[in-house]
């Protein structure tokens, strides 16, 4: 968002919080008018919702690279467990518990909030929760990803994911410096046993396979990429990391979810001090005001210059 906003481009956006949809997948019309481009296209496409390649599609600018990012299913699901408080939602039914006896999985068939539940992955890709343990539906998400998608990223290694992002894009390195936002200390974390780990592997199966072979294409690309200069390249961005850290006053703050979140000190003329540490919500609540201020003065050009009866000389 830090890299859209400062260039003044056009983003995707709901009208209200985060999500385009979900359950429902995204469609043209979840644009609300007054936040809607000229051309009705868009250079960024951020925000959460459920993919619909061809209205997806759609909506960007020619030429738009398409980024995913892939999680570890049983830590997806641990870290979905505690930060939506499904504990709560299942009368105070640890993961643990849980986990314990295969009937109580069954508590979690259901989406939560209608979107949140097994192989969330796969949910946010468009497979429906019927087709999970349909082999050729899920065969069927892996050619969609491999053919729409340009880079997938894995999260367990996001340095080396950005690296990667920043070079298929043509950009320094200093454009995806970050501060880690929205995570965990270890002691708010279930540490999973092996025997959890394959539980919850096997629960989210659709999501197993999605990880597990873009995985290995993401290892590939990496050697591909070349490991001397990989190592190189996520040095400097891990020393630009600190280097942004240094420079900029915050404070630490408990978030949503027992996440850790950073608070900027004071006001900051650096743009990238400030919107670095900018709760996700806060700053899509800024960009959503930038965008229709910017929109409303675009569509009253629009219709000064669409007004053929004026006489331009009076």
């Amino acid at each position: 968002m830090r890299f859209g906003y400062r260039r003044g481009l056009d983003f995707v956006l709901p009208s209200t919080n985060n999500y385009l949809g979900n359950p429902q997948h995204f469609v043209e019309t979840m644009v609300p008018q007054e936040l809607a481009s000229p051309d009705g296209r868009y250079s960024i496409f951020t925000h959460h919702t459920r993919y619909n390649r061809t209205a997806v599609r759609r909506v960007m600018r020619p030429g738009a690279k398409f980024v995913t990012i892939l999680r570890d299913p049983p830590d997806l699901f641990e870290s979905l467990f505690s930060y939506y408080h499904l504990d709560k939602a299942l009368g105070q039914l640890t993961l643990d518990k849980l986990l314990e006896d295969p009937d109580n999985t069954m508590l979690l068939q259901r989406r939560f909030s209608k979107r949140i539940g097994f192989n969330q992955m796969s949910w946010d890709l468009g497979v429906e929760p019927e087709d999970f343990n349909d082999e050729k539906k899920i065969d069927a998400l892996l050619r969609t990803v491999e053919e729409d998608f340009d880079l997938v990223m894995i999260s367990e290694h996001f340095p080396t994911s950005l690296v990667l992002l920043a070079d298929m894009m043509g950009w320094p390195l200093t454009d995806v410096a970050y501060f880690s936002l929205n995570s965990r200390p270890n002691r708010a974390k279930l540490r999973l046993t092996e025997a959890q780990r394959a539980t919850l592997a096997h629960l989210n199966a659709a999501d197993s396979r999605l990880y597990e072979y873009f995985y290995a294409k993401f290892r590939k690309r990496v050697f591909n990429y070349g490991p001397e200069r990989m190592t190189r390249d996520v040095q400097e961005l891990l020393l630009l990391n600190s280097r942004l850290m240094s420079r900029c006053l915050y404070k630490k703050k408990v978030g949503y979810g027992q996440t850790m979140a950073l608070e900027s000190v004071g006001v900051s003329d650096d743009f990238d001090c400030r919107y670095a540490v900018k709760e996700e919500l806060q700053f899509t609540e800024e960009i959503r005001s930038s965008q229709r201020s910017r929109m409303a003065q675009l569509n009253r050009l629009r219709a000064l210059l669409s007004n053929q009866t004026a006489d331009p000389g009076r």
